[in-house]
């Protein structure tokens, strides 16, 4: 066998291990993806927030 057609053998390994490698992480991928999708409603935080600064401070700081 001569050093291109060991190359070109070589080559195609490479290529069908990444392609390989490729279909696993974007199974693992959907699969998380589709784990992190909704399944009932989408409630809203709960947040209080700050009441509105009027330029004075308040007598608790």
């Amino acid at each position: 066998m001569d050093e291109v057609t060991l190359m070109i053998q070589q080559l195609n390994e490479r290529i069908n291990t990444l392609a390989a490698e490729n279909q696993e992480l974007r199974s693992r991928y959907e699969e998380i993806h589709r784990n992190q999708q909704p399944t009932g409603p989408v409630l809203e935080p709960k947040v209080m927030l700050p009441e509105k600064f009027t330029g004075k401070h308040s007598d608790l700081r």
